[in-house]
């Protein structure tokens, strides 16, 4: 059922996302409740993004299917590797909306340092710029780069003497 915004609810959006680990209303008490702080902005804009039917980009919308996000549960084991591991840098290749980047960065943002690196070739036409968006929301655009090159042209060597990716 449509909220007054003409967006579906929380119960609707899990139902809609055939098959994915959301059986229940996305809250910020069962999104987060082992991070050290679940009112934190990163939790506050994951919690509307699980709870939406589409994302709001730079470039449009991008309707939210099975295929735009990650689920709760692996959001949560990739905060936990981020702040326990406590990476100087994390690369992904696939960006869509930004769910899997906004987990590693929330838990970058908790450590105090870290930078997050995506590859998305077609960030701003088919995806709209959603993941991008969300970067701008969550405010952490000093610590994000995206590559907008197919991932294998962007990995290819030799990489620019200016981007490395170490492994370790």
């Amino acid at each position: 059922r449509p909220n007054a915004n003409g967006q579906q609810t929380s119960n609707d959006a899990s139902n809609n996302l055939n098959g994915n680990a959301l059986n229940a209303d996305v809250t910020e008490d069962n999104l987060a409740p082992e991070f050290d702080d679940p009112a934190t902005q990163c939790v506050l804009v994951l919690k509307e993004m699980y709870g939406s039917t589409t994302i709001e980009g730079t470039n449009g919308s991008h309707e939210v299917d099975e295929d735009a996000h990650i689920d709760v549960a692996e959001g949560k084991i990739l905060w936990q590797l981020t702040k326990a591991l406590r990476p100087q840098q994390t690369l992904e290749i696939g960006f869509g909306c930004g769910f899997a980047s906004l987990f590693m960065m929330g838990a970058m943002m908790e450590n105090g340092f870290g930078t997050h690196t995506s590859i998305e070739h077609d960030q701003r036409t088919t995806w709209n710029g959603a993941g991008i968006r969300q970067i701008e929301r969550l405010g952490a655009e000093h610590m994000f780069e995206l590559i907008e090159e197919p991932a294998g042209l962007a990995l290819a060597p030799p990489l620019s003497p200016s981007r490395s990716f170490a492994a370790g």
